[in-house]
């Protein structure tokens, strides 16, 4: 039998760090329902491995937008002399015969 949310804990007074791990990457895609998100607060208040979880996924998620995409490096001019761009395109034709 498949729950989820606040329901899937009843007895327990809490779901799975699994289930918060989910809610926490979810809710960078979109946005929790009213009851996700209580779940996840109340999961948050006393489980300090989770909290940590959280702050380093959003941590993640802000670098990403900040670090250069590899066709960013490739297409710069400081990335590769030219030198080095002759001897790659150089390995590059020798491999294609």
């Amino acid at each position: 039998m498949k729950t989820t949310g606040f329901s899937e804990a009843k007895g327990k007074g809490m779901f799975s760090c699994k289930k918060a791990s989910h809610l926490i990457s979810a809710s960078l895609d979109r946005g929790l329902t009213a009851g996700e998100r209580f779940s996840l607060r109340f999961h948050l208040a006393i489980c300090g491995m989770c909290r940590n979880f959280r702050k380093h996924v959003y941590f993640l998620h802000d670098m990403k937008d900040q670090w250069p995409t590899a066709a960013d490096s490739l297409h710069s001019d400081e990335s590769l002399t030219d030198e080095a761009r002759e001897r790659i395109q150089n390995e590059i034709n020798r491999t294609d015969h």
